[in-house]
């Protein structure tokens, strides 16, 4: 999903998917923690970060794992806009997942 999210001044888009197949990494009884590709541009469609981030799935919320986020090599604001939509994003899925 290709999403245009917009904070103050700062333009983002976000490039979100969750495979059919192979995205479950791990199931236990904390949840599941599955992996999401993703790709963040900018408003001018530069390439800012690409690759995939594993987030964890349980019964209280979904959570992007710490040290996946602090891989990405962007802004701030970046960071916390993908978090953002990263939660939008699989939170209609959850029950599918």
């Amino acid at each position: 999903m290709k999403i245009r999210s917009v904070f103050k001044k700062h333009v983002y888009w976000f490039h979100l998917f969750v495979p059919a197949k192979g995205h479950v990494l791990s199931e236990d009884s904390n949840g599941k923690v599955i992996s999401a590709e993703v790709s963040i541009l900018t408003e001018s469609q530069e390439l800012v970060w690409e690759g995939k981030i594993r987030v964890l799935i349980n019964q209280f919320g979904i959570y992007p794992q710490p040290e996946d986020l602090n891989r990405i090599h962007a802004s701030d604001t970046a960071k916390k806009m993908l978090l953002i939509e990263l939660r939008r994003y699989i939170k209609p899925q959850k029950a599918y997942l």
